[in-house]
């Protein structure tokens, strides 16, 4: 059994592209539902203020943008 990446509640930055797999458009989200273990998620996004149904492969953890700065 897939561990599932995302959860309910995850704050998610995501990518639409282009068939060329070129980026049209991104911004971020929160997962609000998941498909069951196909790694499918309908995130809300911020930006247009809709939902859409995203594969795990277009989404990013927010944490991981947003990472600490190491101090020196």
């Amino acid at each position: 059994m897939k561990k599932k990446v995302y959860q309910k509640s995850d704050l998610v930055r995501w990518y639409d592209y282009y068939e060329d797999r070129i980026v049209r458009d991104a911004g971020t989200g929160v997962v609000v539902e998941d498909r069951g273990h196909g790694g499918m998620y309908l995130v809300y996004r911020f930006k247009h203020g809709n939902t859409t149904w995203y594969e795990r492969y277009d989404l990013i953890p927010l944490e991981e943008i947003n990472a600490p700065v190491p101090e020196k």
